[in-house]
This record gives structure tokens, C-alpha cells and sequence, in this order.
């Protein structure tokens, strides 16, 4: 999740109509644990607030806000480029003056790492290294909040019960 993008997804909250300004909230904070909320309409689509912290919620790769208002992300795709350009300056063995340009407009969206820049051939190797374990760690988060979303997405209804027969035992 890119820095610009948070900001984004704030805004569009705080200016959302269920925003609950006094505990900066989707809708209630009591909704977050109660099933029985009551449905609200936006723009003719019908959802129930989730009640959770605004903050904290638009942190995550998440497809959509309840409302269906905040712009579908797929930082995915991005970052596994970023991470092939780095493997391939890798593989070269050798990294240029663009090379660190592009490694450091990467660092701007995805980490907060400092780096000063240097034209010392171990020190930019670290940078570079801390860089990609960054992406990686994003990647793996944008991965776990999909399977996380794949899993409250799923419908979960329980088998019918099927009573066990007990073994009739024969005469003799």
C-alpha cells in the first residue's frame, strides 16, 4: 500500500456520510460486533458500516470498502516488477546512476528507509538489499489480506447431520 493511497482512502472516508467523526469509525464502532446492524444505503448500494477504525482499516490491501468507495488497488503487480528490475541489476552484478534512481522512487512509496546516496559499491548493495526485503514483506502482506479476504468471503453453511445406524446383529 503506497503512502499516496492511504491518504486517499482517509479522505474519502472522512468525507464519506457513515463516518462516525467522534471515534473515527465505518458507521458505529458497535457494528464491528454486532451482526444485527441495520443496512444503510449509498449511492444505491446497500451495506452495513463495519465499525471498524478508519486508520486501520484503510492500512490494508483490501479490494473495497464496505460502501464500495475507495478505488480498487493492485499493488501486487507493481511491486512484483520492482522486484524483477531488482533481481535483474542483481543478476548483472552492476548498478548505474538510474539504477538508483528508480531503487530510490521505490524506497519513496514502499519503505521508510533513509539513504543518503552513495557511490560506494557495498553501501548502495545494502541499500538495494534492505529495499527489496521491504517489497517482499509488502508482498507477502498484500498476500495475507487476500487470503484473508477469500476467507470472509466464503459462505459457510453447515452439513446436515447424518445419524450413524447402529449394526442390526443377526439371530442365530
Amino acid at each position: 500500500m503506497t503512502k499516496e493511497n492511504y491518504a486517499a482512502r482517509i479522505e474519502i472516508c472522512n468525507n464519506c456520510e457513515v463516518f462516525n467523526t467522534r471515534y473515527k469509525t465505518c458507521g458505529p464502532p458497535t457494528n464491528a460486533i454486532n451482526p444485527f446492524a441495520k443496512p444503510t444505503e449509498l449511492n444505491g448500494h446497500l451495506f452495513k458500516p463495519c465499525g471498524c477504525p478508519i486508520d486501520h482499516l484503510a492500512m490494508y490491501a483490501v479490494k473495497d470498502c464496505p460502501a464500495k468507495k475507495w478505488p480498487i488497488l493492485d499493488d501486487r503487480l507493481v511491486i512484483e516488477n520492482m522486484l524483477a528490475f531488482i533481481e535483474a541489476m542483481k543478476r548483472k552484478n552492476q548498478v548505474t546512476s538510474q539504477d538508483m534512481k528508480v531503487i530510490g522512487e521505490m524506497r519513496k512509496k514502499y519503505t521508510n528507509l533513509n539513504y543518503p546516496g552513495t557511490s560506494c559499491g557495498p553501501c548502495a548493495k545494502k541499500y538495494v538489499d534492505e529495499v527489496e526485503q521491504r517489497l517482499l514483506s509488502e508482498l507477502t502482506k498484500l498476500e495475507s489480506a487476500q487470503a484473508l479476504i477469500e476467507l470472509t468471503n466464503l459462505e459457510l453453511t453447515p452439513e446436515p447431520i447424518q445419524k450413524k445406524r447402529k449394526a442390526k446383529r443377526k439371530k442365530l
